[in-house]
C-alpha cells in the first residue's frame, strides 16, 4: 500500500536567504509547482551549492518530492542526507519513515517516526505513518495504539480513522 502522507509536511519551517546569483534555483527548489521542476532545481542547487545557503532545506525538500513522485530510494538518500546535516527535525524523520515504509524497511520506518515522535510528541503524521509500519510488521496493538493517539490529537483525521 503507498502511503498518502508524504506530501503534508514538506519542509522544516526553517527560512534560508537565497544567495542573489542563485536566488531563482533556491526559490524553485523550494516552492516550484511541479514535482520534477522542484526536483530539478534542487538538483542544480546541490551539485553547486553558493557557500552562504544551508543545504538541509534542499535536501529536505528534494527528498519530500521524490517521495510525492514515488522515488523512495533516491528519497531515502536525500533524506539521510538532511537528517546528517539536522539531526533533530522531526519532518525529515518522518519523511524517511515514508520512504523507509514504501521501500518495505519497517523497522527503520518505525525507528524513524519513534525519533519524530521524541522531537516532537504530537506529531500526527509521525504517529500515522508509525502505525502502518507496526501494521505492516503484523504488531496490531502497536498499530491501534498509535491509531488511537492519532485520533486523540485529531479525532476527524481520515488516515487514522481509516487506519484504526
Amino acid at each position: 500500500m503507498k502511503r498518502l502522507l508524504a506530501g503534508l509536511m514538506l519542509f522544516s519551517g526553517a527560512a534560508i536567504a537565497p544567495h542573489a546569483a542563485h536566488a531563482g534555483l533556491e526559490n524553485d527548489c523550494l516552492e516550484a509547482r511541479k514535482l520534477e521542476d522542484q526536483i530539478g532545481a534542487c538538483t542544480s542547487v546541490i551539485a553547486n551549492p553558493p557557500a552562504d545557503i544551508e543545504l538541509f532545506d534542499i535536501y529536505l525538500a528534494r527528498g519530500a518530492a521524490y517521495n510525492e513522485t514515488e522515488q523512495y530510494a533516491k528519497a531515502e538518500a536525500d533524506l539521510t542526507a538532511a537528517i546528517a546535516l539536522r539531526a533533530g527535525d522531526a519532518n525529515a524523520y518522518t519523511q524517511r519513515c515514508i520512504a523507509n515504509e514504501n521501500l518495505e524497511k519497517y523497522e527503520p520506518a518505525v525507528a524513524d517516526c519513534s525519533k519524530a515522535l521524541q522531537l516532537q510528541p504530537d506529531d500526527t503524521d509521525a504517529l500515522i505513518n508509525r502505525a502502518m509500519a507496526y501494521d505492516a510488521l503484523k504488531d496490531y496493538a502497536r498499530a491501534i495504539a498509535d491509531f488511537d493517539k492519532a485520533l486523540a490529537l485529531d479525532p476527524r483525521n481520515a488516515y487514522a480513522l481509516a487506519g484504526r
